[in-house]
């Protein structure tokens, strides 16, 4: 009797770890972050003197006027107060907005789940949040 009870004490705490840690483990998973949705424009910067990306020249009165830019499933960008349509795709952490006929690259950095930001290749940088 007196190693039974110390040996099942053993078999139920090994048992016991073994479930929390798979209920823990199974609730800990993160959705994979997407870009689709509705952003708002939060900060706009460069860290050059120059920058000449047409695209953020639409942001740049956006303290003024708030800009919105909604990315849809679709591969379809839209500026709500500019009334703006085009096309992008996103390719490992680089997101290929169309401007007049190519596209053009812009690094991804997702700083939270809700704020993320686009930088040119001129240094020009974009931050959106949720």
């Amino acid at each position: 009797m007196k190693k039974v009870l110390p040996a099942a004490i053993i078999i139920a705490a090994c048992a016991f770890i073994v479930v929390a840690c798979k209920w823990f483990k199974t609730n800990t998973t993160q959705q994979p972050f997407s870009i689709v949705g509705n952003w708002k424009v939060d900060s706009f910067y460069t860290v050059q003197k120059t920058g000449d990306s047409s695209l953020f020249a639409l942001f740049a009165d956006a303290r003024k006027n708030p800009v919105g830019v909604s990315f849809q499933a679709d591969s379809i960008v839209i500026l709500p107060s500019r009334k703006d349509t085009t096309a992008y795709y996103l390719k490992d952490s680089t997101v290929f907005i169309k401007e007049d006929s190519s596209f053009v690259p812009y690094h991804l950095a997702i700083t939270s789940d809700s704020r993320v930001s686009l930088t040119s290749a001129d240094s020009v940088v974009l931050v959106l949040k949720k």
